[in-house]
C-alpha cells in the first residue's frame, strides 16, 4: 500500500582528554553529531554539539572543590518541498561549582550552584517569495543553588536529602 523509503544519514564524533595526579583531575571532551533525513518532499536535519570541561581539586582529605564549564548547541530544520523551511536553534553555557565535605560520621555534605545562559532562535522562511520571519528572544539566565547530604548506612544503604532552588 505504501512505499516507505527513508534516506537517512548521520554521524557522531566524540573525543576526550583527561589529566590526574591521583588527587586532582581535569577532563575535557568534544561531541558533534548531525542527522539528515529525506522523506521526499520533506527533509529534516538536526544536530548537537557539546564541549564540557570538568575539574576536581582536593583541598584536604575531607574537602573537595568540583566544577564544570560547558557549551552546547542544538539546532533543527524542517523543510517542506520548495515551499517553506522552519527551524530552531538553542545554545547554552553552563557553569557549576560545588564544595563537598566528607564528615567523620560517614556522611558527605555538598553546597554548590549552577548558572546557565540559554539563547534561542526560531526561523521560518517562505521559499516561494523569500520572506523570512525570525524570533530571537533575549538570553535567559537560570540560577540554581543547592545543598545536600548523603549518609552511608550499614549493609550498603544510603540516605540522601537535599534542597535545590531554581529561578
Amino acid at each position: 500500500i505504501m512505499d516507505l523509503r527513508l534516506d537517512y544519514r548521520f554521524y557522531d564524533i566524540q573525543s576526550g582528554a583527561g589529566w590526574t595526579d591521583g588527587r586532582d583531575t581535569v577532563r575535557a571532551s568534544v561531541y558533534a553529531g548531525r542527522d539528515d533525513m529525506d522523506m521526499d518532499p520533506t527533509t529534516i536535519d538536526w544536530g548537537n554539539y557539546a564541549v564540557p570541561v570538568n575539574w576536581s581539586k582536593a583541598l584536604s582529605d575531607d574537602f573537595r572543590l568540583r566544577g564544570s564549564l560547558s557549551w552546547s548547541w542544538f539546532d533543527q530544520t524542517f523543510t517542506v518541498a520548495d515551499l517553506e523551511t522552519m527551524g530552531n536553534s538553542v545554545q547554552d553555557i553552563k557553569m557549576r561549582q560545588e564544595m563537598s565535605w566528607r564528615s567523620a560520621w560517614n556522611s558527605t555534605f555538598l553546597a554548590g550552584g549552577e548558572a546557565t545562559r540559554i539563547r534561542s532562535r526560531l526561523t521560518s522562511r517562505d521559499l516561494t517569495d523569500g520572506s523570512v520571519e525570525s524570533a530571537r528572544p533575549d538570553p535567559v539566565w537560570l540560577w540554581e543553588p543547592y545543598l545536600s547530604s548523603a549518609w552511608t548506612l550499614p549493609a550498603g544503604w544510603t540516605v540522601s536529602v537535599g534542597v535545590r532552588e531554581s529561578w
